[in-house]
């Protein structure tokens, strides 16, 4: 049957993230060094403001139909892995002046690699450790964050059968497509714990790196709510203009099991989650590790590097995403078992339940 989520404060929070993210985009811009100015932080804040203002706009006032977005697995421990890496990193650059950094700048500070050579008067070589230098690398990473946007049900439902019905469905390569974007989340936490010893984790660059995986993860997710924004405007024009009957599109149908091919896409995408969220895990305890090194070159390597406080506090950013979302995950199964005994539901045939954005305050967003 066609579902179609309740969305009683769904507007409310979109327009909070987009004004939030103004409000951080101004003091980014306001706060910049004179030295070394970058304006790359606010002009990324600004795009994820103008993106929420404009799915908040197309959905506020009116009885838009949001669609029900049910997550499988995979996309639902991707998005868990990659909101808790990008919080965490967030964390590390508003504490970037400990580091010698300058948050508004994207600057995380010095990163300090150890110079093994003895005849070395310092222990540590350091240098700048700044996000989206103008070069290739920074525009590669961020783009592998942006297949974010294929999580999200009513975008991938829209990649897999666009140009039908002349070209064939193809749900399992945009799965397989989405799956992607852990891969270079893994790869560096991987490098930079084989180059950088422990306790120097927190001042090698995987946080600069990451960083620009995790903008481009924040955008392809904004894009997506921001398209899925404008076809839930659309769906409430159809809907009203043909009193109320609306006629169910491919992302609100719910979808048939699929074949080996697409089970054995989404198995792949559930192992690839797993790991962007075991990576999340594992920057938070490393971060930790490491807090309290002292980016500088003089200082003895590993001295008083952990920090008990900083890993439990990191740590409870990937560990408390996830039990949120298993008990919403719950929560949604429980009523999606009491809707399917609905009476209305078997005596009434396919029926759309639909709601303003101003609907019951009891009922729950389907994210």
């Amino acid at each position: 049957s066609v579902q179609v989520a309740h969305t009683p404060w769904l507007c409310d929070l979109i327009l909070f993230v987009g004004l939030a993210s103004m409000g951080l985009s101004l003091a980014a811009f306001t706060l910049q060094p004179t030295a070394r100015p970058n304006y790359v932080l606010p002009a990324c804040l600004l795009a994820l403001s103008l993106l929420w203002l404009g799915a908040g706009a197309a959905l506020g006032g009116r009885a838009n139909h949001w669609p029900d977005m049910r997550l499988d697995a995979g996309a639902s421990l991707l998005l868990v892995g990659g909101l808790s890496l990008s919080l965490e990193l967030a964390v590390r650059l508003v504490c970037a002046g400990r580091f010698g950094g300058f948050p508004a700048a994207f600057d995380f500070g010095l990163k300090c690699k150890e110079v093994h050579a003895r005849s070395f008067d310092v222990p540590y070589e350091c240098e700048p450790n700044s996000s989206f230098l103008p070069e290739f690398n920074s525009f590669g990473h961020c783009v592998q964050g942006g297949l974010s946007i294929l999580l999200l049900p009513p975008v991938e439902a829209a990649a897999a059968s666009a140009g039908a019905p002349r070209l064939p469905p193809r749900r399992p390569l945009v799965v397989l497509l989405s799956s992607l974007v852990a891969v270079y989340p893994a790869y560096n936490l991987v490098k930079r714990t084989v180059t950088y010893p422990v306790h120097s984790f927190a001042t090698s660059n995987f946080a600069n790196n990451a960083a620009e995986w995790a903008m481009g993860f924040l955008l392809g997710l904004s894009c997506g709510v921001a398209a899925t924004a404008v076809h839930a405007g659309r769906a409430g024009a159809a809907a009203r203009a043909t009193g109320g009957k609306e006629r169910a599109s491919a992302a609100q149908v719910a979808r048939p099991r699929g074949g080996r091919v697409e089970r054995a896409s989404l198995a792949f995408r559930a192992c690839a989650g797993g790991v962007l969220f075991a990576a999340s895990v594992a920057a938070a305890a490393l971060f930790g590790a490491s807090w309290d090194t002292d980016a500088s070159p003089d200082q003895e390597p590993g001295e008083g590097a952990f920090d008990a406080a900083a890993t439990v506090g990191l740590c409870l950013v990937p560990l408390s995403l996830a039990a949120m979302a298993v008990r919403l995950r719950r929560r949604r199964g429980a009523e999606g078992a009491g809707a399917s005994l609905s009476p209305s539901d078997s005596a009434g045939g396919t029926q759309a339940r639909l709601s303003s954005c101003g609907g019951t305050p009891g009922s729950l967003p389907q994210l």
